[in-house]
């Protein structure tokens, strides 16, 4: 019987946890880290993974990583898309052209991808499902990452996105789901880059761009 890949989806991933913290992979082939209720400080270096799936805080840097999936990070919205601390890329490819599909059991390429998108906060963040979680109370205070720098970031696809579409209904005080926006980001060595598409993402196309 032939052996699944590393990185196919019916493996588990390398974390399921919640409340872990100070966490350090290093030269790691991996099906996916896999944060629920929080995770605190976590790096990745020099490694492969299909899919970062995060909440938490602290600082999570990715560096000389390569990420097999349609977005290079995911916030999890089913605890809030909340991450309250900071995104360091540095040296990052997103081979969002690559994947692996359990259907046909292998990997595929796509040959055209026209986006490639940075950070993908939850459906319940998303303009496409506004409602979804946007008056849930998750117990306790909502970000988006407070600061962001993405440094060398390379892919195959033609545009950059750092955000996929985040609806500016989930800024508004008055919902439970209120996140606090990201102060800012800075931007190293990229082009053609831009925060969200949607024109219903006025507020985080207000966030301050720092390019260097």
């Amino acid at each position: 019987e032939e052996k699944l890949p590393y990185f196919a989806p019916e493996r588990w991933g390398i974390m399921g946890s919640n409340y872990s913290k100070n966490i350090r992979y290093e030269n790691c082939r991996l099906s996916r880290l896999d944060a629920h209720c929080g995770v605190y400080n976590v790096s990745l270096k020099d490694c492969e993974v299909v899919y970062i799936s995060v909440v938490g805080g602290g600082t999570l840097t990715v560096e000389d990583t390569t990420v097999y999936n349609d977005t290079l990070i995911q916030l999890r919205g089913d605890y809030g898309s909340s991450f309250e601390g900071d995104i360091v890329l540095k040296n990052c490819h997103h081979a969002a052209e690559v994947e692996y599909n359990s259907t046909v059991g292998g990997v595929h390429t796509n040959a055209h991808v026209e986006r490639s998108y940075i950070i993908a906060p939850g459906l319940g963040l998303a303009v496409a499902n506004p409602e979804l979680y946007y008056n849930w109370d998750f117990g306790y205070d909502l970000f988006l990452p407070i600061e962001i720098t993405v440094d060398n970031f390379t892919t195959a696809s033609e545009k950059i996105t750092l955000y996929t579409d985040v609806a500016d209904i989930h800024f508004n005080n008055s919902y439970k789901h209120s996140h606090a926006i990201t102060e800012k980001i800075t931007v190293k060595n990229m082009d053609n880059f831009v925060i969200a598409e949607n024109a219903d993402c006025k507020i985080v196309n207000s966030i301050p761009v720092v390019k260097e």
